[in-house]
């Protein structure tokens, strides 16, 4: 005996939600599904009835335009994921995505204020800008560590933070996305590397609760990685000039390392003159590290 034929008709849902600027496409489905207590897949195949293979970008727009009723253009503006399937002729359902897009996006969660305008109660993942770590608007943290968005910062007693966030947009604008990714990313382990020895920043992100230490390391989280902030953003900075990066770079004469030096330690000093004798194991660790980002750099340049 067979199974009667029941065809689900498709039509639209009754609650329509509209995407959030640059949400990921998955994030939009579960939104949308969960506000119409539908499974997330059903919005991928709504209709056994008028079933079809196609997961072109161009079926995804006629369904979710059927199933909301808000134009194309709506989803075409607000979900990059379609733009860069039909750019490189990809699916949109697929994982993978074009390789510029790891070098300048990241998923991350949006902040939570900004999402309580538009999608109330609801949480969106968005693709955010590498170097963006903070809502200027909202004052808060929503880079590094943050899983959920309860765990978003608040940095209304880190006015530091949010001035070193408009400092790296500056410096984005200087001297470019790749320069200063390529700067902030190996320069953020170097610092990691230091503050992990109480370098700068630490004894004020401890006496304010953001840390805690466990033997010789600390337990990075998001308090700490917005404290940590504006001091890898002025190493950013001091790694991003052309002319102190060609100078180490391409020069070892210890008079050039001390100069570096000396403009290092006057842009972050260590906290106890303890930590001065550490002075030339930093010296050697950051040159390599501008040795690094510049090689780098060179053979981007080259490609």
């Amino acid at each position: 005996m067979t199974t009667p034929f029941r065809p689900v008709i498709f039509r639209p849902l009754p609650r329509p939600l509209p995407p959030f600027p640059n949400e990921t496409l998955n994030s939009y489905c579960e939104r949308l599904a969960r506000a119409n207590r539908i499974p997330a897949e059903r919005l991928h195949t709504p209709s056994r009835w008028l079933a079809h293979d196609d997961d072109s970008v161009t079926a995804l727009l006629r369904r979710l335009t059927i199933l909301t009723g808000l134009p194309r253009e709506t989803f075409w503006h607000a979900l990059p994921e379609l733009r860069w399937s039909h750019e490189h002729g990809m699916s949109p359902l697929g994982r993978s995505l074009p390789p510029v897009v790891s070098m300048r996006l990241r998923r991350r969660w949006a902040c939570r204020r900004c999402t309580a305008t538009r999608t109330p109660g609801q949480h969106v993942m968005a693709w955010i800008p590498i170097y963006t770590h903070a809502c200027l608007q909202h004052r808060l943290w929503i880079g590094e560590a943050v899983t959920v968005t309860r765990e978003q910062v608040d940095l209304a007693q880190m006015p530091e933070t949010l001035w070193a966030q408009r400092r790296h947009h500056r410096l984005v604008r200087r001297h470019g996305e790749r320069v200063t990714a390529e700067c902030f990313r190996t320069g953020g382990a170097l610092w990691k590397l230091f503050a992990a020895h109480h370098y700068t920043l630490v004894p004020d992100a401890l006496g304010q609760g953001l840390a805690k230490p466990r033997g010789p390391y600390l337990s990075w989280g998001p308090q700490l990685y917005a404290a940590a902030y504006p001091a890898a953003v002025t190493m950013m900075s001091l790694v991003a000039s052309p002319a102190w990066r060609s100078l180490l770079a391409e020069s070892m004469f210890p008079s050039d390392v001390d100069r570096f030096m000396k403009e290092f330690t006057r842009r972050l000093p260590p906290n106890h003159p303890a930590y001065v004798t550490n002075l030339p194991a930093l010296a050697g660790k950051t040159g390599a590290m501008i040795r690094r980002v510049t090689q780098i750099l060179r053979e981007n340049k080259a490609a």
